[in-house]
């Protein structure tokens, strides 16, 4: 027997070995960390040693699982190496850190041997965090989402414990050490990663075993938790490894347990490692003291607003400093660190470079300012795709898809020094393969190719161009043997070519952003390229490349429209391999006729027989059209084209020959006869596009000055005004110079994105027509009100016919159809009261409404005589309300 007791003092003292035929399996081999990967913390914070992973408690931040799991049962053994030790076990977590803060959107399990407290136990409370939800079965004595256990079973340091966490369909029970002590239900979400957390203090963990449960049928995506996608940290919060760290950046720059922070002084600190295309993660917040200002006001197209002196135009903000994050190596490719209020995430050094166009200047230029106050955090999604840029701060994206001309293909990044103190957190990175062919613009190097490229710039150069034609040979054949359908159909439309021979969507893209379009403003475009891709592309990357098309179009021609073709038939029949390659593509692509200005059309059926075959009678090679095919070509798209021209419109009608008849009855109550000849025609107005307004519309605010208002006292109106929108800033209500009586009115605001208040208290303004008839703007998608109080109501007295609130930080609109009251010719009384038709964001709210008065808070006010025109007003109610894009009609008799 005495042979035995080492061996069975051995098997005591060791990490006991899972079973494998109870349907558990290892979640940790106990050899490395397999499987596992840094969410936000250190390479050393978490190891492998003796069959147990070994958490250093150094920095704060977490251990995620590469797999996400919904419905499991998960076991593990636990001690803390020291007597008050702290951490836990997160599950349906999110793979990546919430904002500021080491810790991830979860339930977590808790690990603790102390401190004692008297809102939290030692003995495996389960509590939502950061933004998680679950109903504790026992709930701690003061309330809240903590769960209890029912009973004290931990074990101190540097015992072991057993944890047996089960997982299912949205409920979490707790074992410890054998007896099921906490439990929980109705958790949100209920997929996501399972992490280990560091939390200060040496912890080990062993025998991880999971057994995975039946998912459930049909999980709402609002229940999975975001995943890792493989981020991971470019800062591990203990020290500056990764990062180039001199004599000018030694002693500013320092680690705090997970967070970087910048003092204002020394120099910018670049990364070790160089990337191409990439995501990057990092939040950031000031921490400096802030002083008034006065910064440029940027206007959407990355000009700066001149003042009335010719000067710049300038606003005063806090100001707490400047910073930014540089990409590829270059700080000309900045994204910006600000507090101007064009907000940050914009390029600096391509928005302000004279020798880019105005379309690359205007894309690196923040649609709106979407930072956090000062002193809190925010966080910047940046991706990098090719010479693309994309930014989202704090979930708005101020930047999508912008152009970076001439930017390295790789480099480092760096976080800039400008002099401010500031401190970045949750700093992670993941590469991103490289962007397909048909996606990534180049040239093409041939000589006759450069020859034709150079020739079509200069052609478009000298101007006066109507629409284009945009392709490859097939494109290109209207100069062979389409040449005489073109005359025929495009020699008087200022028609240019713009097809090369061979080109791929690769191509086209370089050409578009080399010149091909400078110099014109066409009103149509008519695209069809895609078909030489179709040898090595996928479907998708050929649909990709043609969407980058248009948005190149669309961004470079804001006048113009697109018809977009599907990619012609080639090949003998229908199972042609190539032919099902852009077929796929065409059905992929034609979603984009969803888009304002562009226009489908797939006339390929025009070139085939009954049975889908190709007859080289139409195609001599099966793939080129012969002249009769051009002519169908031409045929096919006529009306599209004449249509999108406006060939044939003849306004206005009073031009025109009078149509009618004088021999028919009077409309009774007027002069006219039915189908009077002599009765006038309305007049033209020319409809906005898009969110422009109508060619009669009077501009009250075009995203630049306050011209047009005044306070109610009659000075200068003093609201701010930003990058294209002006905000309540506590200075009083603002009301137009002018006055208006019967009106259609465009609004468009935004409440605030940080939904702060309830009821009357949160994103209140008013639009006071008249300045007596309020229509309330309220977030009412955030907190409930009164019904005659909430968002497009008439106040205090008729509600919405429906809630068409969008969420606070968005932007809405309101159409206003409104007829002034009458009075009697003495003015005495009333005859007709006011009325108004309501649109919010597109939707009837009000129909011919009748307001009972003016409108006012707790009472019902009498109608009294007043001019048939006064100014329209807007409402300081203490919110800070955007608005913009408003435009008014006055359609007063």
């Amino acid at each position: 027997m005495k042979f035995l007791l080492p061996l069975l003092l051995a098997s005591l003292s060791s990490p006991l070995l899972p079973a494998q035929d109870d349907g558990f399996v290892p979640l940790f081999n106990g050899k490395d960390l397999a499987g596992w990967e840094p969410l936000n913390c250190d390479p050393t914070t978490f190891r492998a040693e003796d069959g147990m992973i070994v958490c250093t408690g150094k920095p704060t931040g977490l251990l995620r699982t590469t797999k996400t799991y919904e419905n499991f049962v998960l076991e593990l053994d636990w001690r803390h190496m020291v007597k008050d030790g702290n951490a836990g076990l997160f599950v349906w977590s999110d793979g990546i850190p919430a904002l500021g803060s080491p810790f991830a959107r979860a339930v977590e399990v808790q690990i603790m041997t102390g401190p004692k407290g008297n809102w939290y136990t030692l003995h495996g409370d389960v509590f939502p965090i950061w933004g998680a939800k679950m109903t504790p079965h026992n709930p701690r004595p003061k309330g809240g989402s903590r769960s209890f256990p029912t009973e004290e079973r931990s074990k101190p340091s540097p015992e072991w414990n057993h944890y047996r966490v089960t997982c299912n369909n949205g409920a979490l029970s707790l074992e410890v050490n054998g007896k099921e002590v906490t439990s929980g239900d109705a958790a949100s979400p209920r997929k996501g990663h399972i992490c280990l957390e560091s939390e200060g203090s040496e912890v080990h963990f062993r025998n991880l075993r999971i057994k995975e449960l039946p998912p459930s049928k049909n999980l709402d995506a609002s229940l999975v938790a975001t995943p890792g996608n493989g981020y991971r940290p470019l800062f591990g919060g203990i020290d500056l490894a990764g990062w180039k760290v001199g004599p000018k950046q030694h002693g500013h720059w320092t680690a705090n347990n997970g967070k970087l922070s910048y003092d204002g002084k020394g120099d910018t600190i670049w990364s070790e490692e160089s990337f191409g295309d990439f995501e990057l993660l990092a939040d950031w917040r000031w921490t400096g003291p802030s002083k008034k200002v006065n910064v440029p006001v940027v206007l959407p197209s990355g000009d700066y607003a001149v003042n009335e002196a010719g000067g710049r135009l300038e606003v005063e903000v806090d100001e707490a400093g400047d910073s930014g994050i540089y990409l590829r190596g270059s700080s000309k490719s900045q994204v910006n660190i600000w507090c101007w209020p064009i907000g940050s995430g914009e390029v600096y050094g391509y928005r302000t470079d004279p020798s880019m166009s105005p379309e690359v200047r205007a894309g690196v230029t923040p649609r709106e300012a979407a930072d956090a106050p000062l002193g809190k955090w925010n966080r910047f999604h940046i991706t990098m795709r090719g010479d693309l840029l994309s930014v989202v701060l704090n979930g708005k994206t101020v930047i999508q898809d912008a152009s970076l001309p001439g930017v390295a293909a790789e480099g480092p990044i760096a976080l800039q020094h400008h002099g401010a103190p500031i401190e970045f957190a949750n700093i992670l990175i993941r590469k991103l393969p490289p962007p397909p062919a048909a996606l990534h613009p180049v040239p093409r190097k041939a000589d006759w190719w450069q020859a034709r490229h150079k020739k079509m710039n200069e052609t478009a150069a000298k101007g006066g161009v109507k629409m284009v034609m945009i392709g490859d040979s097939i494109t290109q054949g209207w100069e062979g043997k389409g040449a005489s359908i073109w005359t025929e159909f495009y020699g008087d439309r200022a028609a240019l070519n713009l097809g090369i021979g061979g080109d791929r969507t690769q191509h086209v893209i370089w050409r578009l952003q080399n010149g091909n379009l400078e110099g014109i403003d066409p009103r149509l475009a008519v695209v069809m390229i895609g078909t030489n891709n179709s040898g090595d592309d996928s479907p998708q990357d050929i649909a990709e490349g043609v969407t980058r098309v248009t948005d190149e179009i669309l961004a470079r021609c804001p006048n113009a429209e697109i018809l977009l073709l599907g990619i012609f038939p080639r090949g003998p029949g229908s199972g042609d391999a190539r032919r099902k390659v852009t077929r796929g593509a065409n059905q992929i692509y034609s979603k984009l006729e969803e888009r304002d200005r562009v226009h489908y059309l797939d006339i390929g059926p025009a070139f085939l027989q009954a049975d889908g075959t190709l007859p080289k009678s139409v195609m001599p090679d099966l793939l080129h059209l012969n002249e009769a095919s051009y002519r169908t070509w031409a045929e096919s798209i006529e009306p599209k084209v004449r249509e999108i021209l406006q060939e044939g419109v003849r306004p206005p009608a009073e031009k025109q020959k009078k149509v009618g008849y004088k021999n028919t009855p009077l409309i009774p109550g007027t002069k006219w006869h039915v189908h009077d000849s002599d009765r006038p025609n309305p007049a033209y107005v020319q409809p906005g596009v898009g969110n422009s307004p109508p060619s009669d519309a009077e501009i009250l605010f075009d995203g630049t000055d306050l011209e047009k208002w005044a306070s109610t006292s009659g000075v200068d109106a003093k609201w701010n005004v930003g990058a294209g929108w002006m905000q309540v800033n506590g200075s009083g209500d603002i009301q137009t110079r002018r006055s208006y009586g019967d009106c259609q009115l465009h609004i468009e605001f935004a409440t605030p994105t940080e939904a702060a208040g309830a009821s009357q208290g949160i994103g209140n303004s008013g639009v006071y027509l008249m300045g007596k008839y309020e229509i309330q703007i309220l977030d009412s998608w955030s907190s409930r009100s009164y019904a005659d109080g909430q968002a497009a109501g008439l106040y205090g007295q008729y509600p919405p016919d429906v809630n068409a609130c969008r969420p606070p930080g968005e932007w809405q609109s309101y159409d206003i159809f409104f007829q002034a009251p009458r009075f009697s010719t003495d003015g005495e009384s009333l005859e007709e009261p006011a009325s108004v038709t309501v649109l919010h964001n597109g939707v009837l709210v009000h129909l011919d409404r009748e307001f009972l008065g003016p409108t006012t808070h707790k009472r019902i006010l009498p109608y009294k005589p007043a001019p048939t025109k006064l100014p329209l007003r807007l409402q300081d109610h203490g919110n800070p309300v955007r608005y913009r894009n408003i435009w008014i009609r006055d359609l007063s008799p």
